[in-house]
């Protein structure tokens, strides 16, 4: 009995061996699967960052990564220290989970949510979206610029269920000596709670979860646009045909709400109107994309009866 014993241990060990063998391969064996008995958290974080140009206006901005360490412009952190100044005051509106429904209306038609690579939503979507309905969740960030929206319910391990809508609803536009903090708010996202953590996945295969999502917002501050002419070349003869492009830049990244842009120009008396040419817009998120537009059709335009100088609009 001893002896069949010993080998009965002997070849448990063995076993033991073999599974530990096959684990510590070049290849992980089981990911990890979404705890649905889990609750998550939402912490969103909003700094005043006067001197940040945001990525929609050129500027090089800053992007969070879903964790609390997320390294913030001039090399501070989200402690609130340094140059990066936390913003109390601010009120957060939180909708979800949203439905595949509701996250439609907020979509352009053709388009799907990608949590590694989320869009920028279309405000006036956001708008139409929260008409009429309440928040699930709303809050107004402290002192440290933080606000913290728990107990977050999961109960299924598809990240497309567990999808939210964070829109700013409220923002400190003056201090107290009067003048603005912010020009403008943050943009509305959608977000992930649990989301993927990006400190384990390092390929986009969903097989790692942060069930404690840090959302930094970020403040934008609106450049003026300005209109800058180009002329075709330095000198002309009496007479001769003067061409000349007019660039107005950098236009808001929230057109869609505008009602109209208008542009004059002036021309010299010494210049007769002839014709005006076309119109391009430059999309600011890929410089090799334009759209011409046409006059009558997508803009009114007012020109001097040609062989006539006066306002072009």
């Amino acid at each position: 009995m001893k002896k069949n014993r010993a080998k009965q241990v002997w070849m448990s060990v063995l076993m033991l061996i073999a599974i530990l063998g096959s684990s510590l391969g070049g290849v992980t064996a089981f990911a990890r699967v979404m705890n649905v008995e889990k609750s998550g958290s939402l912490t969103i974080h909003k700094y005043l960052n006067p001197d940040i140009t945001p990525i929609e206006n050129g500027g090089g901005g800053f992007e969070g990564d879903g964790t609390s360490g997320t390294k913030l412009p001039n090399g501070t952190t989200n402690t609130g220290n340094g140059e990066t100044v936390p913003l109390p005051g601010t009120e957060f509106s939180v909708f979800g989970r949203l439905t595949e429904k509701e996250l439609g209306q907020l979509l352009d038609s053709g388009t799907s949510y990608d949590p590694i690579d989320p869009k920028p939503l279309d405000t006036l979507k956001v708008k139409q979206f929260m008409d009429g309905k309440t928040a699930d969740y709303k809050g107004v960030t402290n002192e440290q610029g933080q606000v913290t929206f728990g107990d977050l319910p999961i109960n299924t391990v598809d990240l497309a269920d567990n999808l939210y809508l964070v829109v700013e609803t409220k923002t400190p536009t003056s201090g107290a000596d009067g003048k603005p903090i912010v020009q403008q708010g943050s943009m509305p996202v959608l977000v992930n709670v649990p989301s993927t953590n990006p400190a384990t996945d390092s390929s986009k295969e969903v097989n790692n979860y942060s069930y404690d999502v840090n959302l930094f917002m970020k403040n934008y501050n609106q450049l003026e646009p300005e209109i800058g002419k180009t002329i075709d070349k330095t000198t002309h003869s009496i007479g001769e045909e003067v061409k000349y492009t007019l660039t107005i830049s950098p236009l808001s990244f929230d057109m869609n709400e505008y009602q109209e842009l208008e542009v004059t120009d002036v021309l010299d008396e010494a210049l007769n109107f002839e014709a005006l040419g076309a119109v391009t817009f430059h999309l600011g998120n890929a410089k090799d994309a334009t759209i011409t537009m046409q006059p009558g059709t997508d803009f009114i335009v007012t020109t001097p009866n040609k062989g006539e100088n006066g306002t072009i609009k």
